[in-house]
C-alpha cells in the first residue's frame, strides 16, 4: 500500500502512513479508493539529488583540479560526471546514489533498467540540457512527466523508486512525488548554506590575508628599530664631525628580512625584505621599509610596500 501524500510504501492494514502520518485508505472500510503513489520525481527533489551526487564527486573534482592544468581540468571532470552516471543509472538500482537517497531512479517508458549506453547518452545530455542557460534542465518543472530535455533526448523517466514498471508503462501522466522535509534539507544545506558560507569566506578570506601581511610587515619593522636604538650613536657623531663611517650591514634575526643595511652619511637604516619568505604579491622584490634619523627625530616609510599595510607612523 503506497501512500497517497508522500508515496512511500506501507504494510496492508495499518491506518496511518509510517513516514509522513497522513491517513491510509484500509480495504472494506468505506473509504475512498486509494490514490495511486506520487510518480514523476519533481524539479526540486531532483536538484537535491544532483547536490548529493556533486558532494559525493568533490574530492574526485578537487584532485583533478589540483593536478590537471586549465581546460583538461574541466574535460576530465566531465569525464568523471559521466561514468559515475553511466554506471549507476545504468545499473541494478538505476539511480546514482544522490537519487536514490531522495527515492527516485531512471527508467525507460515501459518502466524498465535502461541501457548502459542510453545511461551514457544522457548522461552527456544533461551537458546539452545545461547549455542554453540552464532552460533543458527547468524543464523538469514544466513538462507533465516532469522530464528536463536530456530525458526527452534518450527517451528516460525519473520516477519514485517504489514505482513498478506496470505503473510507469501504463504511461500514467500526473503524480508528482511532493516536497518532504528532507528534500528541502538537502536543498537548504547544500544550496544556500555553501552560497552563505561563501559570501562569508569572500570577505573574511581577503581581511585575513591582510592580517598576515601586516603582521609580517610589524616584524620587518621591530627589525629596523632594532638596529636604529645601536645607529643613533653613530649618526649623532657622524653629524657632528662632518665624516661618516662607510655603510656596513647588520645581520637580520628575522627571516622575513634580506639585509639591514646602515648609512651613516643618509643617517638611515634600509631594512630590505625577503619576498620569497615573506610571501606575498602585495610586497614586490626590493620592497624595504627605511628609518631616517632626521631633526626630528626618527621617521619611517616604506618602499614598494602599500600603506595599508604598514604601521601608522610609516604611511605616507
Amino acid at each position: 500500500m503506497f501512500c497517497s501524500q508522500c508515496g512511500k510504501a506501507n504494510v496492508e492494514g495499518i491506518p496511518h502512513c509510517a513516514a509522513c502520518g497522513a491517513p491510509l485508505a484500509i480495504a472494506g472500510s468505506g473509504s475512498r479508493a486509494q490514490s495511486p503513489a506520487p510518480l514523476f520525481a519533481g524539479f526540486w527533489r531532483r536538484v537535491a539529488a544532483y547536490l548529493v551526487d556533486s558532494l559525493i564527486l568533490f574530492i574526485p573534482s578537487l584532485v583533478f583540479a589540483l593536478l590537471v592544468p586549465g581546460m583538461l581540468e574541466f574535460l576530465a571532470q566531465v569525464i568523471v560526471w559521466i561514468i559515475y552516471k553511466t554506471a549507476l543509472e545504468g545499473g541494478e538500482r538505476q539511480a546514482t546514489l544522490g537519487k536514490r537517497a531522495l527515492g527516485i531512479k531512471v527508467t525507460g517508458p515501459d518502466g524498465g533498467r535502461i541501457s548502459y549506453g542510453r545511461a551514457a547518452g544522457r548522461a552527456v545530455g544533461f551537458y546539452v540540457s545545461a547549455i542554453p542557460l540552464m532552460i533543458g534542465l527547468a524543464m523538469a518543472g514544466l513538462t507533465k512527466r516532469k522530464q528536463a530535455l536530456h530525458d526527452m533526448m534518450s527517451s528516460t523517466l525519473v520516477v519514485n523508486a517504489a514505482a513498478e514498471e506496470s505503473e510507469v508503462a501504463a504511461g500514467r501522466t500526473t503524480g508528482t512525488m511532493p516536497m518532504t522535509a528532507g528534500v528541502w534539507i538537502a536543498v537548504i544545506v547544500l544550496v544556500f548554506v555553501p552560497f552563505f558560507l561563501g559570501i562569508v569566506a569572500a570577505v573574511a578570506i581577503p581581511a585575513y590575508q591582510d592580517y598576515l601581511v601586516r603582521a609580517k610587515m610589524m616584524e620587518v619593522v621591530s627589525e629596523g628599530g632594532r638596529v636604529k636604538a645601536q645607529s643613533q650613536e653613530v649618526f649623532a657623531r657622524a653629524r657632528k664631525e662632518g665624516s661618516a663611517p662607510a655603510r656596513s650591514e647588520v645581520p637580520p634575526t628575522s627571516k622575513y628580512v634580506k639585509r639591514i643595511t646602515v648609512d651613516p652619511a643618509a643617517a638611515t637604516v634600509r631594512t630590505e625584505i625577503d619576498t620569497v619568505r615573506f610571501g606575498s604579491p602585495q610586497v614586490a622584490e626590493g620592497s624595504a621599509v627605511i628609518h631616517t634619523l632626521g631633526e626630528g627625530g626618527w621617521k619611517c616609510r616604506g618602499v614598494g610596500v602599500p600603506d595599508k599595510y604598514l604601521p601608522q607612523a610609516c604611511r605616507q
